[in-house]
């Protein structure tokens, strides 16, 4: 058995009864199931019940997902990706290896950072974290967050490599379930930034709740907005929730998560009550 999960925004008509209908048939002849699910709020609903897809009450521009899982999925899947692509966007889904990805985040001009964290260190990723390290090649928390000060600022790097480690000396970031969430507010950032470090072996967090291999880096600007601060804290919010933490934990790629985050950085509206 195979899962793949196909990351979207709805069009400016939202998820309509002949949208859904289209995707039914380019899955009729799929040797499993297919869930659709709502990102904001993890709502699922079987993509064939289509009543059921209506009552999650869909925006225009919402972030969703249809999470496949069977067999032989491939051409199901090319001939739902040419369909969605003319009325969705979809999330790419290219897998970012150890390459660094940047972009700018929807939500209050937050720069976005990816990285995929090698088992080992590299020549070169030592030389950039710790050249004169003893058991270099080794990842662990300290050699994480010197990457992040690194990626957040090459002219300021050790003062924002020190806050993030006093940081941490207060109480871990580690948020159970596999995620840590690193976070200042520096007079050394510029603008709101998040930094993704995304990793196959888990990482010695260093704290009660075993280790991580998602850090999800926020670091803000003194002063900074309202705006993001209200970002920050909706994310806190929702990394609090087991299930959506789980789901986080699920994608390695730097644009599906960029996008899973950034949903999770507004406000989140509650799920409608299904009547009996």
């Amino acid at each position: 058995m195979s899962t793949i999960r196909i990351t979207l925004y709805l069009g400016e008509s939202g998820l309509t009864a002949w949208l859904i209908k289209g995707i039914n048939q380019r899955l009729r002849d799929i040797q499993g199931a297919a869930e659709l699910i709502k990102i904001d709020t993890l709502q699922r609903v079987n993509v064939q019940h289509q009543l059921a897809v209506l009552s999650l009450a869909f925006k225009p521009f919402d972030l969703c997902q249809i999470f496949l899982i069977g067999e032989n999925l491939q051409t199901q899947v090319e001939a739902l990706k040419l369909y969605l692509q003319q009325y969705c966007v979809l999330v790419t889904d290219t897998y970012t290896a150890t390459i660094h990805s940047s972009s700018p985040m929807y939500n209050d001009n937050f720069q976005f950072h990816h990285f995929s964290v090698p088992n080992k260190m590299s020549a070169k990723h030592r030389y950039h974290i710790m050249p004169f390290a003893k058991d270099a090649t080794i990842v662990d928390k300290a050699r994480i967050l010197k990457l992040i000060a690194k990626m957040a600022s090459i002219k300021h790097y050790k003062k924002i490599e020190v806050q993030l480690i006093q940081r941490e000396q207060l109480s871990s970031t580690d948020m159970a379930g596999g995620i840590a969430l690193p976070h200042i507010v520096s007079e050394y950032i510029d603008q709101p930034m998040m930094i993704c470090l995304t990793s196959k072996t888990v990482i010695d967090w260093q704290s009660a709740h075993g280790g991580v291999t998602h850090i999800v880096a926020l670091l803000l600007p003194k002063p900074c907005t309202k705006e993001a601060i209200l970002a920050v804290r909706h994310l806190a919010v929702n990394l609090l929730n087991a299930d959506k933490k789980q789901f986080i934990t699920y994608h390695y790629m730097g644009d599906q998560l960029q996008a899973i985050l950034a949903c999770f950085m507004r406000p989140t509206e509650q799920p409608i009550e299904q009547s009996p």
